[in-house]
This record gives structure tokens, sequence and C-alpha cells, in this order.
């Protein structure tokens, strides 16, 4: 009966675990920063957080020897993602030490109250609320891409009028009308084939 019960338990475990959702820290990212500042970089709160996360000097030295007042200043811009995304990992390590499911909500609870808080105020919990509707509605809105293949323009070697073509659903018109290097031939004129990525 005892071996029952565990078998019948790790096929839970199995089940729960491989329905999980992983979380996508880009658009958590992008949701917290509309949140806490509108998304903007060189905002700074009634208490001294800064950027577009809003980070308080104790938070961002845990991570960063960068000074904390130079922050929300562009040439730091990738250290405060950097750091942004290393906080988000430090929640999700204490959240799953809780033996709690990573979600966007709690992650956002856990970023406006602090990862070790065991009770919430009424405040922590909209913010986290509104941070995951947010997080839901870019997930809908910004599904992740199939492939990442480059978009071309073809344009016609003798300069005509600019040729619209369509590749892989998207139509896409030239700015240039003169020919670059690669050509090839189709029952139609001599284009040239110019990368736009």
């Amino acid at each position: 009966m005892a071996l029952l019960k565990t078998f019948i338990i790790t096929i839970l475990l199995i089940v729960s675990s491989a329905t999980a959702k992983e979380v996508n820290v880009s658009i958590l990212l992008r949701s917290i920063a509309e949140v806490e500042s509108m998304d903007r970089p060189e905002m700074i709160g009634q208490a001294g957080e800064r950027s577009e996360y809003q980070f308080m000097a104790a938070t961002w030295k845990q991570y960063s020897k960068v000074p904390h007042r130079t922050i929300g200043q562009e040439k730091n811009h990738n250290e405060v993602v950097r750091v942004a995304k290393k906080h988000i990992e430090t929640i999700k390590k204490s959240i799953t030490e809780y033996g709690k499911e990573v979600t966007p909500f709690r992650i956002a609870l856990a970023w406006n109250a602090g990862p070790d808080r065991l009770s919430f105020q009424s405040r922590h919990r909209d913010y986290a609320q509104r941070v995951s509707n947010l997080y839901e509605t870019y997930s809908v809105a910004l599904p992740p891409p199939k492939t990442t293949l480059p978009v071309f323009t073809l344009v016609c070697a003798n300069d005509h009028i600019p040729t619209v073509f369509t590749i892989q659903e998207q139509t896409v018109f030239t700015v240039s009308t003169h020919p670059l290097s690669i050509r090839f031939e189709t029952t139609n004129p001599i284009f040239a084939l110019t990368s736009l990525r």
C-alpha cells in the first residue's frame, strides 16, 4: 500500500512539473519596468530607487559594483538588465526553496516586497497582480518567433522602380534602386539580393 502511494505521488510530481510553464524572463522584465517606471530608465523614485526596474541601493549592491547613482544612464543599460535578470534568478531560487511554484505573480510579489518575505501587504499583491496581468498580455501579444530568418528585399538591377517582393508572408519594400553584388536570374530581369538584417 505504501509503495502504491509513493508511486502515485511520484507520478503527480512528474505531471505537475511537466505542466509547469516556464516564466519568460524578458517578458516579465518588460512588465516589471512598465509597472515600476512606465519603462523609463532615467526614473528616480521617492526612496532613491533607480532605473526602469527601480532598484534600491542595497539590492543593486548585491549584484554590481557600478555606483547606484549612475544606473539610469544609457551607458549602464546592459548592466541594469544583467542585474535585473540576476535578481529574478535569486527570487526564483527563493520561491523554489519555500516549496512554491515559480510564477510571474510570485516573482513580482518578491520583487516588490523582498525575496525573503513570508507575509505581504495588499499593496504588494496589487503590484504583483498588475505585473502578472501585463505579463499575460505581453505573452499573448508577443509570441516568441518560430524561426529567425533574414528578411530580404529585391532590387531591380537596371535602376527601374523598386520591386515589391514577398518572402515568408512579409511584404518587403525596397529603399534603394541600385544593384548590389549577389545576383540570380529569374524569368524577370536580373535582380540584386540585399539583406536587411
